[in-house]
């Protein structure tokens, strides 16, 4: 095993047995808290100065692959992320801050962030989430700075939700990334207005080319250009709008994006070469909400408009509903979220690869490279998607996620086992499992069954 393997599972172990935080101050402060899983707050060691809350967490996490037939690969990865949060509040302003280091055993880290042009394709090894200043005058709410927007209701699936792209460096262990922006909410009881201006374009991370769940199979038999960015420039610069309402036990919003897609069009040319390239859309969304006793009814759709020929304009929706139930004559919780995902598609893409020569068109067809694989975010078009939960008690859950596919008949399972031994801990242990035919996108991924546990603490 390569020593920084070594260290980081001793990391991992490290975190697992100690019963104290790695980290103690002796000063104790009134304004300095940690919110336990029950949104209670907790009085904390915190270091005295300036802030007035400061908490971290430290995390490890280890996935093992359980058929290793992709020998190429290691067979177990082992990452370790440590979080900070820090925050000073002041009569009517804020200023919240919240880095992060990451690091894992296969090298998918690497360097510093560009706090400007976030767009390296490695993940950074430093990283920003969060760093803004916000403010309030009146019934107007600014906030400036590194920020994660969330549009749309629900945890699962939102065709709403495109103003933040996302880091799928691990296909099925992603996070939100934090852009520049600056966002005003304007309070008009019952409306609130809010606009949002991003003034630089920072793309999804994929995973690498030369990794386990990379979206180009290795019997491709062309090359990976490099991508072509947009300028960051105000003439490429983003925005959007959103107007939403409450009003007893409905929730409708109704918004509009104007940018550039965070997923890239693929542009096959003639030697068999791939060309991933950024192209401009707008987004008009609507999302609505129904509370009705333990129900929630939940529908959501966005009209995408291309405004190149490389990627169709189509309309997408969600419905469903999430229900919180006592099962069966216990006092156990059963909570149920499930949501069919549909597409439509408005205006076809007029795109299409010019393959002159037929040798190479067989073999473009024999190595089952989709152009589709890389718009994740259609990915899910004509699914079922869904989330289960049993919760033995406040502090054990058993879950259950899930998304299959109906035209290609492929699925992802994920069961999970979460444990929260005490207010600043939670460990959890489970699998991603994967189904289909070899040429659908889960099924491809049918040898990379995995066992994955996490121990995160709070200090």
């Amino acid at each position: 095993m390569k020593m920084k393997s070594i260290l980081f599972l001793a990391f991992f172990l490290t975190n697992l047995l100690l019963g104290t935080t790695l980290f103690e101050s002796n000063c104790y402060s009134e304004e300095c808290y940690a919110l336990t899983q029950k949104n209670e707050k907790k009085t904390i060691p915190c270091f005295p100065g300036w802030w007035n809350r400061m908490q971290a967490s430290i995390e490890g996490k280890a996935f093992f692959i359980l058929d290793n037939d992709k020998t190429d690969y290691d067979i177990a990865r082992l990452d370790g992320i440590f979080t900070l949060e820090l925050e000073k509040k002041w009569e009517k302003s804020r200023l919240f801050v919240k880095p992060f280091v990451i690091g894992d055993t296969e090298d998918l880290s690497k360097g510093v962030v560009d706090l400007w042009e976030n767009t390296a394709e490695e993940r950074p090894i430093l990283d920003l989430e969060e760093a803004y200043f916000d403010f309030s005058i009146s019934n107007l709410d600014l906030r400036i700075g590194r920020q994660i927007f969330k549009w749309g209701k629900g945890d699962l699936f939102n065709p709403t939700n495109n103003i933040n792209p996302t880091d799928f460096t691990d296909l099925f262990d992603s996070r939100t990334i934090g852009i520049n922006a600056i966002n005003a909410d304007w309070y008009l009881e019952p409306f609130v207005l809010e606009a949002i201006f991003v003034p630089t374009f920072t793309p999804s991370r994929l995973p690498l080319n030369d990794s386990r769940f990379s979206l180009v199979p290795d019997s491709f038999p062309g090359t990976i250009n490099p991508r072509i960015l947009p300028d960051n420039d105000i003439e490429h610069s983003q925005f959007g709008l959103q107007a939403s309402v409450s009003k007893g036990t409905w929730d409708a919003s109704v918004n509009f994006y104007y940018g550039t897609n965070d997923f890239p069009a693929i542009v096959l040319e003639n030697d068999l070469s791939a060309t991933p390239m950024y192209v401009r859309e707008r987004i008009l969304g609507l999302c609505l909400e129904k509370v009705q006793e333990s129900w929630i009814l939940r529908a959501e759709g966005a009209q995408f408009f291309s405004d190149t020929d490389y990627l169709d304009s189509y309309f997408q929706y969600k419905l469903g509903f999430e229900k919180k139930c006592k099962f069966l004559d216990t006092d156990k919780d059963l909570i149920t979220e499930i949501y069919y995902i549909g597409e439509k598609v408005t205006d076809e893409s007029k795109y299409s690869p010019e393959i002159n020569n037929t040798i190479q068109q067989s073999m473009l067809d024999s190595s089952s490279f989709n152009f589709s694989d890389f718009q994740l975010d259609r990915l899910l078009s004509d699914s079922l998607i869904g989330k289960l939960g049993f919760n033995f008690s406040d502090y054990l859950k058993l879950k259950l996620g899930f998304a299959y596919r109906f035209d290609s008949e492929d699925y992802y399972m994920q069961p999970k086992l979460e444990w929260e031994p005490s207010d600043n801990t939670i460990a959890s242990i489970g699998f991603d499992i994967f189904e289909g035919p070899r040429n659908t996108f889960f099924g491809k991924y049918k040898d990379d069954d995995r066992l994955f546990m996490s121990l995160k603490r709070f200090f």
